[in-house]
Parts: structure tokens; C-alpha cells; sequence
């Protein structure tokens, strides 16, 4: 019998047994369908109490929630029964209450014997909130680990707030009220607001009641997003008809979100136990998806009984003490069947997802697995065609590939004679070219005369690799060290674009990275402490020419990281990672525009070239966060996976988990929607048509472009926002001034400039002009229209002395 099952067991006993002790008990709840949860239940008002709205037990205390404020009652130490009532001053006298997370649980009352006091079904909810209690603001109540919480959700800036403990109409000092207070969360840290209107479009804890991370992330054609990691708990929220609906407590999980993120189209965990029966562990550290919504999966297993097809490239565990083995596997797009899942190892340590940074599995298109990891095993799996089928030193990077039937395509080593070769992240090129990115300390690991860095920089520190193989996997393409001497240099995270170039990102701790001239952060002061830097490499090249461009990310306080990146249709490249730093570079537009506390995770959107930072933001609660993984939706914003320390991680009220669930960790995942930059263009002509060149167009005086040869302009790569668009001197223009909204790309804004013809006619030329000589000049000017006349006064007679002789040529 699993745990679900005995539980629901016990469930229906205690129905049993509250249903007999009824008559006896005038006010305690009758429990039916009970779930093991940290969490408080707010119970709904349906008629069984007289004044409040709704009801929850937390930590021995009845709490009873009203329109204007919450009522405790409690047991003082001399066994009094006191009451005390949380207020928020200055407050809205009446907000709705609204509950959100609506829990399986249902609450039965019986009142004495008559039925008709009798009240079944009430729902249960994991909190409520007060809608406007104050102006744009909302208050959460909800309960977790014996202590009620309450938190702000804001539509701007969240107002500096305190919940007051009152006893009648007396304030009495939190501090001083011993009963009470402890009973409360933080009650002086609100949480962290978010922009709504900026588009934070759902924002949701990850996890049960142990610790969870979320390492991986994809997103599909829908804008449903894809996460993977790891998992201690056993009461993950699985759906019906999945692959592995119950865990020991140490596995992999693959879960589907919907689009707007208020439910799982499934979650499954996927792992086994060890050789001697015991938990084993299995951690998912990379996801991707195909066009059908099939997710493929890759991370590390030491489970003997690990899930694997009947036609898996590697049916058994290599046994070795506890060492793990690598996995692959792919689910149907519905979660409830594996199409193919294998072991990938030798008899020694192998991992895809050493680390928890980048993603190391791929999908081509013609559905091709690539995957990218770490081996410590001499007898790793490799093919005659390798580019390198000899083991190196340990460890040694890996790439391997699949075909789409699960048989092996290639697989190669990948690293040089010292001990520091780390696979990390993976991308696939159209042709079939696998991008894979890490850190090395190998002086000789593998680089192509092409190489932008042919060396590694330090011997005592780690420098990145990016190597691009040929799609059968046999030789290089390209391959080169990324870093700067003054510390280690890690890659993460890897996208191909669509003219082959490779964007990569990754954590350095040199002071002298390869930047390019014009990035947009040339320089780090805090490299040694750890910097996010971005790089976008060009393996068609030559050498000197092969880095495009490559830049910090960081704020200049403190430390901060980067770990993925992936790209938009427009070359775009969106950052996440975490972050010390207090003055991260943040856009207005940002879902959350200061750091919360301790660490954050972040996002970044740069331009292809490295220069403009198109948007950032923070994301974080009340403690430690940390984004590890990016993906791209269909609409072109950013879907974001990581791990939270933070009890008020700022999530949003309608996502499929809203509170924390327990443990230290949870995953979160949210989904920002980041307005793509717009573009205006037009052309400059005359009154008869003609194109008008070298005429300079300028938004709002900050951004500008000028016109070309037939007259056409474009304004690329403009933020968000109104702009006023105005064309230069020297003509008289129509329309005088244009104002465009971008995005949209505001295309045919076009200007007609007129100008004003002069012709000058000098007198009758005499050769030499001598003192007193008068010269006189006609002067007739035409005007286009009458408003252009209007610029001049008449034009004065003005008469010049010439001290002296001087020959004087017509057209003085």
C-alpha cells in the first residue's frame, strides 16, 4: 500500500470517527478527504459562524478573518482565554475578500441534532486576499509552518505598511506581545512587489513539503513551459495516467504549465532506487521539446532500476560503488508514457548536469538528441567516428548524439591531458552542427587554427571552451578558450543563431575579458568577486575576426552571475542568472525594480551586438534566488526556472502554486512578457518628389538616423514608448513633427521638406571696386507657400564701406 493510498485510508477513519463524536462537539470541523500539508486552511463562512468571513487554526490560535482586519484568539499563559485584532492603519474600510488556492480539502459542520444546523462541503482555501485594501494594493493572508503570512501585492510600488496588533482600540507594541507575535512572519517586511502592467504574467512557487529545484526549462509553440530538476518530496502534486506517479523522495520530476500558469497539464517524477534497494537519486538537469510537445530529458542517475525503454541505446547501470550513470530520456507530449529513455555511461562518475547552469540537451531539427556532460570514465561509450575516441584525463567532457530512433549517431570525448574538462550547455545548428560550451584547465585541449583564443590563460584558473563538431560528429568545425587571465572563466549557456554565430554566456573573474569597444559594460571593478559577461562568437571567421562582440552584466557593487541565455527571433539575447549587486542596470519596465534581499535572481535582454540593454530585471523574495535556466515563448518574452530560498518570492495570485511549500527550497518558474523594441522608418523628399539625402531624423533628440541616398531612413532598436520623430534644418517641413508608438515597427513616416529658392543678380561688373564705389545686388527669393513667407521680413538695404582696392569677382 503507497503512502496515497494509506493516507486516503486514514482519511475516511477519521471521517468515520468525527461523524460519531458530532453530537458531542458544537463547533470543530468534520475533515473529509485530509492531505498531508504544512500549509494553514482558511475555511469559507457558508453560515456555520455569525460574523466572520472566513477561518483558520494556525499554531494553536483561532484566526478569524473580517473585512476590517483579523481577529485572534488565543490561551495567555495563565490559561486566560485573550483576544487580539491585526488592523492595517489607514486602511480601506471595506476591501473584498477573496479566496485563492483552492485545496482538495472539504470541511463538513454538525450542530446538534438537527439537520438543519448541519453545514457539508464547505471549501477550503489555501488564503485569502484583501482586494484594495489600499489603492492599487492588495494583502494576502495565508499560512505556512505554524506562522500566518501576509504579503502585498502592488501594481506600482508597494506603500511602507504595518500590520498593527490592537487589544479594543489600543495599539499594543508587537514587540511586547509575546502570544501574538510570533504568530506572524516578518511583519514588518512586505513582499516584494511586482509590476503587473509590465508584464509579469505569472510568477509560481515550484515544490511539496521537502526541498525542490528547477534546473531546466523549455517553452512550446502554445506558450506552455517545460521544467525538469530534483526533488525530496513525495507529495509533489503528480496528474493521473503519468509515467511515474510515486517517488521515494530523492528523483527527477518533468512537469507541463500551462500557458497562463494556473495548472499543470502533468507532472510526473522519473527515477528509481539504488542497487541495494535503497533511495536513489536522479536529478533532471536539461529539457527541451520538439514541435509535436514531446519533452526530452537528460541528467544523472545512480538508480539501478532507472525507467528505460526496450530500445535504449544502454539498458543497465554501470555499477561502481555509488557512481552515477547519465540518462536521456523522451516522454509522449502527454505525459503518460515514455517513448524512449536510456543509461549513458561507463564504469565510473558520468553526468549530463554537473552543474546546475545551461542546458545540456538539444533537438535537432530533423530529431536528433544531442546532449553535452561530464565523465570520469575511461570506457565511456564512444564511436570510431569520433573526433576523439580516446579518454583524456579525468574527467573529460562528453558530446554525444542520438538518432531519433534512439540508436547512437556519435559520440566523442572532449578535453585535453589535465584534470578540469567540464561539459556544461549544448545547441544544435540547422545542419546538425552541435554547439557545446564549458571550463577547462587543459592546456591542450582541442582548438582550430581559426581560434579567436588559441591558449589557456592561466594555469591555476579556468578558462571557457565553445567547440562546434560537424554534424557526424568526426572533426571540429571550430573550437576556442573564451576567458581573461585575471580568474576563472565558466560557460554556461549556448544559442546558435541564424547565420551560425555562437551566443554564449557564462561567470567570469577576470578583470580583463575580451570586450569589444561600444558594449554595454566595458568594465568590471568587481570582476574578481564575479561577474555575467556575454559573448557572441562567429566560427566562419578568421580568428581576429571571430568575436562580434562580448560584454560584462553585472551591477558594480556586488557579485553577480550568469547561467543561461537563449535567443528571440531577432537575435535578442535574454540573461538569467542571480545577483548581489544592489545597482543592477534596471529598465523601467522591469517587473521588479530593486533587489529584495540577499541574493536575486535576474533577467537581462541585450541587443545582438552587445550594446544596448533592452531589458532588467530582478526577481526574488525575502531570501536567497536564483535563476538557472531561460527559454522563449512564442510571444517573444521570457520564461525563467530556478531555486528560492524566499517565503515571499513575488509570485502572482492566479499561478498553479502561489505559496511556498516546504523544505528550504523550492523551484519557482514564472513567465515575463518583455515588449519587443520597435523600428521607424519613412523618407525625406521634396515638394516634386525627390528623394531628399543626408537629412537627419531624430526621436526625441536622443535616437537618430540619416536619410540615404533615395531618401529612406530607419530608426532601429527603439524601447518601448512614444516618441516624437523630427527631421533637420534647412527645408520647412510637412508635417513639422511626427509622434509614433513603437512596438509596433511604425513604418511610412515620411517628411516633404520645401525649400526657399534665392537668386542674386550683382550689378554690371566694373573689374575694380574703389573707396566709395557702390556694388548693388538683386536679391529675389520664391517662396513655396505663403507660411514660408512669413519667416522673412523684408530684406534691408545694407551699404558697405571697402577700405581699400580689391578686386571683387561676381558672386562676393
Amino acid at each position: 500500500m503507497n503512502l496515497k493510498i494509506k493516507w486516503r485510508a486514514v482519511s475516511l477513519l477519521l471521517v468515520l470517527l468525527l461523524l460519531i463524536g458530532a453530537a458531542q462537539s458544537a463547533t470543530a470541523p468534520q475533515i473529509r478527504a485530509l492531505q498531508p500539508d504544512a500549509s494553514a486552511l482558511f475555511i469559507e463562512n457558508v453560515g456555520q459562524f455569525q460574523d466572520a468571513r472566513f477561518y483558520a487554526r494556525v499554531a494553536g490560535r483561532d484566526v478569524w478573518l473580517t473585512q476590517d482586519g483579523l481577529w485572534i484568539t488565543a490561551k495567555a499563559a495563565d490559561g486566560q482565554i485573550v483576544h487580539r485584532k491585526v488592523r492595517f492603519p489607514d486602511a480601506n474600510p471595506s476591501p473584498r475578500l477573496e479566496p485563492f488556492d483552492r485545496r482538495e480539502t472539504i470541511v463538513n459542520y454538525f450542530r446538534t441534532s438537527d439537520p438543519r444546523n448541519w453545514h457539508t462541503g464547505i471549501p477550503t482555501w489555501g488564503g485569502v486576499r484583501y482586494v484594495g485594501l489600499y489603492p492599487g494594493v492588495d494583502v494576502e493572508i495565508s499560512g505556512v509552518r505554524g506562522q500566518l503570512v501576509w504579503r502585498m501585492v502592488c501594481q506600482t510600488a508597494c506603500p511602507a505598511i504595518r500590520a498593527q496588533i490592537t487589544d479594543g482600540d489600543t495599539t499594543t507594541a508587537p514587540t511586547l506581545d509575546a502570544n501574538f507575535t510570533p504568530l506572524f512572519a516578518k511583519p514588518d517586511a512586505p513582499r516584494v512587489p511586482h509590476n503587473d502592467a509590465s508584464g509579469l504574467i505569472y510568477s509560481s512557487y515550484f515544490g511539496g513539503s521537502e526541498n525542490e529545484g528547477v534546473y531546466a526549462i523549455a517553452a512550446d509553440a502554445d506558450g506552455a513551459a517545460y521544467v525538469t530538476g530534483q526533488t525530496f518530496s513525495t507529495d509533489l502534486p503528480v496528474t493521473p495516467g503519468v509515467v511515474d506517479p510515486d517517488t521515494s523522495g530523492n528523483e527527477a520530476f518533468i512537469a507541463k504549465i500551462a500557458p497562463d500558469g494556473a495548472s499543470l497539464v502533468y507532472l510526473t517524477y522519473l527515477g528509481g532506487s539504488d542497487a541495494q534497494g535503497g533511495v536513489g537519486v536522479d536529478v533532471g538537469a536539461g529539457i527541451a521539446v520538439d514541435a509535436e510537445g514531446a519533452a526530452h530529458v537528460a541528467g544523472w542517475t545512480n538508480s539501478a532500476d532507472f525507467p528505460v525503454t526496450a530500445n535504449a541505446f544502454q539498458s543497465h547501470l554501470h555499477l561502481s560503488g555509488t557512481n552515477p550513470d547519465a540518462f536521456v530520456a523522451v516522454l509522449s507530449p502527454d505525459g503518460t508514457s515514455l517513448r524512449y529513455a536510456t543509461y549513458l555511461g561507463g564504469s565510473n562518475d558520468d553526468r549530463i548536469g554537473y552543474f546546475k547552469e545551461g542546458n545540456p540537451i538539444a533537438v535537432g531539427a530533423d530529431g536528433a538528441i544531442y546532449v553535452v556532460g561530464t565523465t570520469f570514465s575511461p570506457d565511456f561509450p564512444f564511436t570510431p567516428n569520433a573526433f576523439d575516441p580516446t579518454y583524456n584525463q579525468y574527467p573529460d567532457a562528453f558530446v554525444t548524439a542520438f538518432e531519433p530512433d534512439g540508436a547512437l549517431r556519435y559520440s566523442t570525448f572532449l578535453g585535453g591531458s589535465d584534470s578540469n574538462d567540464f561539459g556544461v550547455g549544448i545547441a544544435v545548428a540547422a545542419d546538425g552542427a552541435a554547439y557545446a560550451v564549458g571550463k577547462t584547465n587543459s592546456v591542450d585541449f582541442p582548438v582550430t587554427t581559426s581560434a579567436f583564443q588559441s591558449n589557456l590563460h592561466d594555469l591555476y584558473a579556468d578558462d571557457g571552451f565553445l567547440t562546434v563538431l560537424t554534424p557526424d560528429g568526426s572533426a571540429l568545425r571550430y573550437s576556442t578558450y573564451f576567458g581573461g587571465a585575471g580568474g576563472d572563466d565558466k560557460l554556461y549557456g549556448v544559442a546558435v543563431g541564424s547565420d551560425g554565430a555562437a551566443y554564449v554566456a557564462g561567470t567570469t573573474y577576470a578583470y580583463d575579458l575580451p570586450v569589444t569597444p561600444g558594449v554595454h559594460k566595458p568594465l568590471s571593478p568587481n570582476a574578481y568577486s564575479g561577474d555575467a559577461f556575454v559573448a557572441v562568437l562567429d566560427p566562419g571567421r578568421s580568428a581576429a575576426a571571430s568575436l562580434r562582440c562580448a560584454t560584462y552584466l553585472g551591477g558594480e557593487t556586488d557579485r553577480d552571475q550568469g547561467h543561461d541565455l537563449a535567443l528571440n527571433a531577432e537575435g535578442d539575447i535574454t540573461l538569467t542568472g542571480w545577483t548581489r549587486s544592489s545597482d543592477l542596470p534596471i529598465t523601467p519596465d522591469a517587473v521588479q525594480p530593486t533587489i529584495a534581499e540577499y541574493w536575486d535572481a535576474f533577467v537581462a535582454v541585450l541587443s545582438p551586438d552587445c550594446r544596448d540593454l533592452r531589458y532588467a530585471s530582478y526577481l526574488g523574495g525575502d531570501n536567497g534566488d536564483s535563476g538557472y535556466a531561460v527559454a522563449i515563448g512564442p510571444d517573444g518574452g521570457a520564461y525563467v526556472a530556478g531555486t528560492t530560498y524566499s517565503n515571499r518570492f513575488p509570485t502572482t495570485g492566479d499561478a498553479f502554486q502561489p505559496n511556498f511549500g516546504g523544505g528550504s527550497t523550492d523551484g519557482f518558474v514564472a513567465r515575463i512578457r518583455i515588449e519587443a523594441w520597435g523600428a521607424v522608418s519613412g523618407q525625406a523628399r521634396d515638394g516634386d518628389g525627390h528623394p531628399l539625402a543626408g537629412i537627419v531624423i531624430t526621436a526625441n533628440g536622443i535616437y537618430s538616423a540619416t536619410t540615404a541616398a533615395d531618401g529612406s531612413y530607419t530608426i532601429a532598436y527603439l524601447p518601448p514608448g512614444t516618441y516624437t520623430l523630427t527631421p533637420g534644418s534647412g527645408y520647412l517641413w510637412t508635417p513639422e513633427a511626427r509622434a509614433v508608438t513603437v512596438p509596433p515597427d511604425a513604418t511610412g513616416q515620411d517628411f516633404v521638406g520645401r525649400n526657399i529658392v534665392k537668386t542674386v543678380t550683382p550689378s554690371a561688373y566694373r573689374g575694380t571696386l574703389m573707396m566709395g564705389d557702390r556694388l548693388t545686388y538683386t536679391v529675389q527669393m520664391v517662396f513655396p507657400d505663403e507660411a514660408a513667407r512669413s519667416f522673412y521680413d523684408a530684406i534691408p538695404t545694407h551699404t558697405t564701406y571697402v577700405p581699400g582696392s580689391l578686386s571683387a569677382p561676381v558672386g562676393v
